[in-house]
């Protein structure tokens, strides 16, 4: 197995920001080492949070670009990515819905957000 250390890891996490168990398998180590590496080293945890970011950042730019060419059928797999990423932004794919009572029957209403 490699050997750990800052340098190294810091690179690696720049392309690999996204996951913990791409990023140990780029670094040769098991995950388990890897999170221990990150206890040892809490600066990390935010630097990988920054990478992360960075990425729905590029996401975003990305959908924004195909938005304004008007290629929507490029959107649903960035879209895709931006949810699992972009999840501590508030992006979501829950459907709001609500039932209301009238007379005799129900009436639900599912309101899809924009």
């Amino acid at each position: 197995m490699a050997k750990l250390n800052l340098k190294k890891v810091r690179v690696e996490m720049k392309l690999t920001p996204n996951s913990m168990t791409l990023l140990a398998h780029n670094l040769g180590v098991a995950r388990r080492s890897l999170y221990a590496f990150f206890d040892k080293y809490p600066e990390l945890k935010e630097e990988m949070e920054i990478e992360r970011n960075k990425e729905i950042d590029r996401v975003e730019h990305r959908l924004y670009s195909i938005a304004l060419v008007g290629d929507a059928k490029d959107t649903s797999t960035f879209n895709s990515i931006k949810l699992i990423l972009g999840k501590n932004r508030g992006y979501s794919d829950k459907v709001e819905s609500k039932t209301e009572h009238k007379g005799d029957g129900f009436k639900l209403i599912i309101e899809n957000p924009k």
